[in-house]
């Protein structure tokens, strides 16, 4: 049996890295839950963009910049491999983006669509060419976008939370 495939969004590595709205509690216990169950994990490059934006903001000018970037890459990578942007992804992400202007309802949408979907859009993509089986994030569209448009995702956990059945219960 192959391992599951489990793709972390930004939203998720915010949660877990910088404790956004107190998250990283529920971020570990995924990620101990998903370890106990073989998983494999992904994320986007588009993670890593996003979150090294915010660190040159903070560090730039600062001499160790580079040592701060790096230990942002490494800390991401330490978790999930990341998989790149290409052709694919770039055609999902785009056929996703025109499902989502038809969605709200505009009989013609304007272009370029909705440029915070744009980023959310490159996350979906990368999720269905994965063809995962678990999708973790705190990120909104996820629940709000029409699910049979993600037939290539099996579950999305939003809010990201681990699975209920890893509580115990004193009887």
């Amino acid at each position: 049996m192959k391992p599951p495939i489990v793709y972390l969004d930004t939203s998720f590595f915010i949660g877990l890295i910088e404790d956004e709205s107190g998250r990283r509690a529920d971020c570990k216990e995924v990620l101990k839950y998903e370890r106990s169950e073989n998983s494999k994990f992904y994320t986007s490059l588009l993670t890593i963009n996003e979150f090294l934006v915010k660190t040159y903001n903070e560090y730039r000018g600062h001499p160790d910049c580079d040592e701060k970037v790096e230990k942002v890459i490494n800390s991401i990578r330490d978790i999930a491999q990341t998989y790149a942007l290409n052709d694919e992804v770039m055609k999902e992400s785009a056929r996703l983006m025109s499902v989502y202007g038809y969605t709200l309802k505009m009989a013609n949408p304007p272009l370029p669509r909705d440029r915070k979907f744009r980023w959310d859009s490159l996350h979906m993509a990368t999720a269905q060419i994965l063809k995962a089986d678990r999708v973790y994030s705190f990120d909104n569209p996820w629940n709000h976008f029409p699910k049979d448009e993600l037939k290539y995702i099996d579950k999305i956990v939003c809010p990201a939370k681990p699975p209920q059945s890893s509580l115990t219960f004193n009887q």
